[in-house]
C-alpha cells in the first residue's frame, strides 16, 4: 500500500454530493405531488392510503428515514397528485384531520 506524506498531495477526491435519506424525498416531496395528511404511525398511514385507493386516487406514503432501522414508528406522510388533492381532502375529511 502506497502511503503519501502530510506534504504531498495523493490522489485527489471530489467531495460527494448528500443524498436523501432512505424513504425521503430530496425536497419533502415528488414533482406534482401534495402533502395532504399526516399519520403518526404505520397502521394508521394505511388505513388512509386504503380508504384513498379505494377510491381509485394515487398515493404516494413518505415514510421517516427511520422507518427503514425501525420499521414502524414516526410520521408518515400521505401525498397525492395535486390534480386530485382536494378531492383526496373530502375524502378524509370525515375520518382524519387534513392539511388545508
Amino acid at each position: 500500500m502506497r502511503r503519501h506524506s502530510k506534504d504531498s498531495k495523493g490522489p485527489s477526491r471530489k467531495p460527494r454530493e448528500p443524498r436523501p435519506l432512505p424513504g425521503l424525498f430530496s425536497d419533502g416531496k415528488p414533482e406534482g405531488w401534495v402533502e395532504i395528511a399526516t399519520a403518526p404511525n404505520q397502521i394508521a398511514v394505511g388505513m388512509l392510503e386504503s380508504v384513498l385507493k379505494a377510491e381509485v386516487i394515487p398515493v404516494i406514503i413518505n415514510r421517516p428515514w427511520t422507518f427503514a432501522i425501525t420499521g414502524g414508528g414516526g410520521i408518515h406522510g400521505i401525498m397525492v397528485p395535486e390534480d386530485r388533492a382536494e378531492e383526496a381532502r373530502e375524502i378524509l375529511r370525515d375520518i382524519w384531520d387534513v392539511d388545508e
